[in-house]
């Protein structure tokens, strides 16, 4: 059985083995392969890879603090909720919605 990953620079491959000398698993040994060695065709394809479209500054720390707010949020809204004051963790609640509506337009504007 062979178990490929693209993203591992080996394949590893289980071989059946007689003894415990390795320990662990007494039936399988593992042994590593070079992809191009292994799999014929599966080379890496050496073409330019697309360039990624650069983000301006200002979307990027709007991402930043509204993940961060909107995660604050939400723990302040389950510590209030486990804790029994319902007035402050529905606020903190609404303070939750209102960050991931924030998320959606600066998403929208980083589109444009």
């Amino acid at each position: 059985m062979t178990v490929l990953c693209a993203h591992l620079p080996a394949v590893y491959t289980m071989i059946p083995k007689p003894h415990w000398s390795l320990g662990g698993n007494p039936n399988i040994q593992y042994t590593e392969t070079q992809p191009e060695e292994s799999v014929p065709g599966a080379g890496v394809d050496d073409s330019t890879p697309a360039a990624l479209p650069e983000m301006p500054l200002g979307i990027v720390i709007a991402r930043i603090v509204i993940v961060s707010g909107m995660s604050f949020a939400a723990a302040i809204s389950i510590f209030f909720l486990v804790g029994g004051i319902w007035e402050i963790a529905g606020a903190a609640a609404g303070v939750t919605v209102l960050f991931l509506f924030l998320m959606f337009a600066v998403e929208k504007a980083a589109e444009q």
